[in-house]
């Protein structure tokens, strides 16, 4: 069985399905290798771009995905090295594949050891969800990793997808009162330039082109970055549509009010 050098891996909170780990459960399991006893390998994931301090685009990294107790333990005892199997031979990639290595965590940790308790996976459902407006993963598929019933889960989350809901229709709401209606075909045709948003400007672009993209590809609080802002046309949508923005350019506007905030031109 292969070993790895305790230091070198990485326990992830984001990653980690329990709120924290237990003194008792890590107490419990030095004084069983102090005995003698032995555990089963722990298990790990190599990743790349991890938000880490002096870490190196790139570079691998090993995160543990299965065994926080029994490593802490080991550290603990001052012990070096630690047994330990790859869920994935491939390294993955942190930002995309972190929700991904959070169910997984989830799932090893209901069949064994100090096992997920059910306030554990009601937040682990809620965060996943929150962080999952349109959906792509089912409350079956949630349920399975998590050990619990369908119903269970959505009782867990039903509000928070009515607050999603809310503001998606809110969103919608504000695209009809600005005469721009939503546009569900995949070829947009924008021709004027709407000039409540945006000063005029060469090479302004159509607001609606703005806030089609992103209705369909960002979510409300997204941070979005316009390099070359230009008249501000992406701050100004941005603005009204609750994403956050930071806005660049060479020859930046003078500061102004948001015009298409007026409740009077929205009328």
């Amino acid at each position: 069985m292969p070993l790895f050098n305790i230091s070198d891996l990485i326990w992830d909170d984001f990653i980690y399905p329990r709120s924290a780990r237990k003194k008792q459960t890590i107490d419990a399991y030095g004084e069983a290798l102090t005995a003698g006893g032995t555990f089963p390998p722990i298990i790990i994931q190599p990743v790349v771009n991890y938000p880490a301090p002096n870490t190196r685009l790139f570079e691998i990294l090993m995160l543990i995905l299965d065994g926080i107790h029994r490593w802490s333990a080991y550290k603990v005892l001052g012990l070096t090295e630690i047994e330990a199997v790859l869920w994935q031979e491939q390294p993955l990639d942190y930002a995309t594949c972190k929700d991904d290595m959070l169910l997984e965590s989830a799932r090893r940790n209901i069949s064994h050891g100090d096992r997920l308790s059910q306030t554990d996976k009601r937040q682990v459902a809620r965060d996943f969800v929150s962080r999952d407006p349109e959906c792509r993963l089912t409350e079956e598929l949630l349920a399975g990793s998590l050990g619990v019933t369908q119903q269970t889960v959505n009782n867990w989350i039903k509000d928070i997808h009515a607050r999603q809901k809310a503001s998606r229709d809110s969103t919608i709401l504000r695209l009809n009162r600005l005469g721009w209606g939503l546009r569900t075909w995949d070829q947009w045709y924008f021709n004027d330039c709407d000039d409540r948003f945006g000063t005029d400007w060469p090479g302004r672009i159509p607001a609606q082109l703005v806030a089609h993209t992103l209705f369909y590809f960002t979510d409300p609080g997204d941070l979005v970055m316009d390099p070359m802002a230009g008249g501000g046309v992406v701050p100004d949508v941005c603005l009204l549509f609750e994403r956050k923005c930071q806005a660049f350019d060479l020859a930046p506007i003078p500061p102004r009010r948001h015009p298409g905030l007026s409740q009077r031109r929205l009328a």
